[in-house]
């Protein structure tokens, strides 16, 4: 059965192909849903009424896709995310899809959706007793007020010499967590996991591990960030403080070093 809906797929797209050869570089063998997908690309597109009058962008009806009259199509995150899981295409295969389209996706939005999703998959294999520690956390990081991380001082960045150079904001220590428990302060040598306000740090998400470095307070002291975790909206750098330094406490103001 599963040979002959590829097949099916691929006189379908064959099809496609006679209209629109740029596409040949994609693949149906190894992605049976294509077909199905770009119709799906295409369809919320034209449900947005996209079209040129007088040299402008046209839009006849409200709809999830985003047409501006500077910046053309954007495709939003969920739909974007909906091609990946539903009909099973690549990041890469819907952005060449979009381009050869004219359009644009927004990747940031969809890179969201898909960690999400994998990170609710890698909590339903926690056990029972590390489910209830992560829980503890976050309900002790709540009951002190704390709003979610502000992390999208991680798209902040410039590239120079094929390196990407990330910013190094100032942001504040919220908490201090030490084996689960919320603490006021953290000595040299210990590990634990910092909270701030905001962070540039990429957190580990859906296999890709996450960023690495240093929270510098203003004395010097470091704290050496060898991981980045989403707890329920709140990111646990963990870590520990160079024994060289002194003592960290709730409040501080660091800057971020990736």
């Amino acid at each position: 059965m599963l040979r002959s809906l590829r097949l099916g797929a691929a006189v379908k797209w064959q099809e496609i192909l006679n209209e629109k050869p740029e596409l040949r570089n994609l693949d149906i063998v190894e992605m049976p849903g294509l077909v199905a997908g770009y119709h799906e690309l295409l369809s919320n597109v034209a449900s947005a009424g996209v079209g040129l009058e007088d040299g402008r962008t046209k839009k006849k009806q409200k709809t999830d896709v985003q047409v501006s009259e500077t910046t053309g199509v954007m495709i939003p995150g969920e739909l974007a995310f909906k091609l990946y899981d539903t009909y099973g295409l690549e990041e890469t295969v819907i952005q060449e899809l979009a381009r050869l389209e004219g359009f644009r996706v927004d990747v940031n939005g969809f890179r969201h959706l898909l960690n999400t999703a994998k990170v609710h998959t890698k909590e339903s294999f926690r056990s029972d007793a590390e489910n209830e520690q992560l829980q503890g956390t976050i309900d002790q990081l709540a009951q002190l007020g704390l709003n979610f991380t502000e992390d999208t001082l991680k798209y902040s960045y410039v590239k120079e010499n094929d390196r990407y150079i990330f910013s190094s904001p100032e942001c504040e220590v919220k908490a201090i967590i030490v084996e689960g428990k919320v603490v006021s302060k953290i000595l040299p040598g210990i590990s634990c996991s910092i909270v701030l306000d905001r962070t540039s740090f990429y957190h580990k998400a859906g296999g890709q591990s996450s960023d690495t470095g240093r929270l510098v307070m203003k004395d010097g002291t470091q704290f050496c960030v060898a991981d980045v975790t989403n707890v329920g909206g709140y990111l646990l750098h963990h870590g520990y403080v160079r024994n060289e330094g002194n003592v960290i406490y709730m409040g501080q103001c660091i800057v971020n070093q990736i």
